[in-house]
């Protein structure tokens, strides 16, 4: 019988090392990258936003929401559910 040649099982475990020194690498450099990264900036300032609620205007008319509905659509009904009486409030 013959023996196992002692190369080929160096050569796999260099490669293994390696995949797992670049796996290591990567995750730290994406870990650095998390904990480095800027604070966020200031609001946007300008004519056409409100800086109370953070709405964008677009042009001078009135306010104007649009519900589609659909009374077989189970998410309509979630969002009816949640956000009804607020548009209801506002409306009135």
């Amino acid at each position: 019988m013959a023996a196992p040649a002692k190369k080929n099982s160096y050569l796999a475990i260099w490669i293994s090392v390696a995949v797992v020194a670049a796996l290591v690498l990567v995750g730290a450099l994406v870990v650095w990258m998390n904990n480095t990264a800027a604070a966020p900036g200031a609001a946007p300032e300008g004519p056409g936003i409100d800086s109370s609620t953070g709405a964008i205007a677009v042009g001078s008319g009135p306010d104007e929401v649009d519900v589609w509905f659909d009374f077989y659509c189970p998410h309509c009904q979630d969002f009816e559910d949640v956000y009804g009486p607020t548009l209801d409030e506002l409306v009135t």
